[in-house]
Formats: C-alpha cells, sequence, structure tokens
C-alpha cells in the first residue's frame, strides 16, 4: 500500500489535538481561596475548637507565619489527615469526620478565607483536590479576630512527634 506524504501529514495534523489532550492531565485541583466551606460549618468547628481544641491552641496559633509555612500550599487532605490522626492530643482521631471537617473550615476561616455555598467534605479522599492557599499579605478575604494571645504549639506531624516524645 502506498501512502503519499501530503496524507500523512493530513493525518498527523489532524490527530495532533487529541495527542496534545490525551498527554496533559485536565487541571483538577480547588483551592481554598473559592469558598470550600461554608459559614454554618465554620461557626460549628469553632464551637468544637473551643471545647476540644482551646486548651492546647489559640486562634493565632493557626493563623501564624509558621503554621502557614507548613500547609500552605499542601493539599487540604494532609491537614484534614493530621487533624484526625494526631488531635486531640489526649485522643487522636475521637472526633466525627464532620467534626473534624468543620475544625477544618474554622481553620480556613481563621486565615480569611470566604465561605462558600457548598459544605467542606468529611473525607480526606474527597478533599485531595483542594490546594490550602490563602490571599497574599494585606489582603484579607474573610478576617476573623484573634482570640487569646499567640503561644507556639506544633502544627506538623513532626512538631507533634517530637513534642510527644518531650512528654514522655
Amino acid at each position: 500500500m502506498r501512502v503519499s506524504v501530503s496524507s500523512l501529514l493530513v493525518a498527523l495534523v489532524a490527530g495532533a489535538p487529541l495527542l496534545g489532550a490525551q498527554s496533559t492531565p485536565p487541571d483538577s485541583s480547588r483551592s481554598t481561596l473559592n469558598g470550600v466551606f461554608t459559614e454554618e460549618q465554620a461557626a460549628k468547628g469553632k464551637d468544637v475548637f473551643l471545647g476540644h481544641c482551646q486548651s492546647c491552641h489559640t486562634n493565632a496559633d493557626l493563623t501564624s507565619a509558621d503554621f502557614r509555612a507548613d500547609w500552605v500550599g499542601k493539599m487540604l487532605s494532609d491537614f484534614f489527615s493530621f487533624l484526625k490522626e494526631t488531635m486531640p492530643e489526649s485522643e487522636p482521631g475521637a472526633l466525627s469526620n464532620e467534626q473534624y471537617a468543620a475544625v477544618t473550615a474554622y481553620v480556613l476561616q481563621l486565615n480569611g478565607l470566604p465561605a462558600g455555598a457548598v459544605p467542606l467534605a468529611t473525607s480526606a479522599d474527597s478533599l485531595a483536590t483542594i490546594k490550602f492557599e490563602v490571599a497574599p499579605a494585606g489582603l484579607a478575604l474573610n478576617r476573623q479576630p484573634f482570640g487569646r494571645a499567640a503561644r507556639v504549639r506544633f502544627h506538623t506531624p513532626a512538631r507533634a512527634a517530637l513534642h510527644r516524645d518531650e512528654r514522655r
């Protein structure tokens, strides 16, 4: 079978968009800058925080430069999983998925992020496409007032392990 060069070029050019589409995966990630929790969910998260978290953490801990350095740019599922696996310190994993999601929503609200119309999902798998981002310095999208004076605590698995080792 004889194929002309021009027919081969036409076939390659016609198929090029399909090849490009298959080799470049779509960007399916969302951002915390786009309202991934509801006001109601954040309010519930505040209640959970006051009941289970404030004895060790302050609002300022969860909005500090150290906190942001540890979490901004990571997927929200990492933060949710960290909370679930390590908090509350006295009984990790003791809260329901809904409570962990509500606390996550509250932390997002504390960091000036906007609420949306749909509640934050209650499983780490569902949060794996949401990137933890904050507005640039000086551009708060939903700034909430701070609570007590800052008291530096741990916010990452490495810091949590170090803290546990110090207590033994």
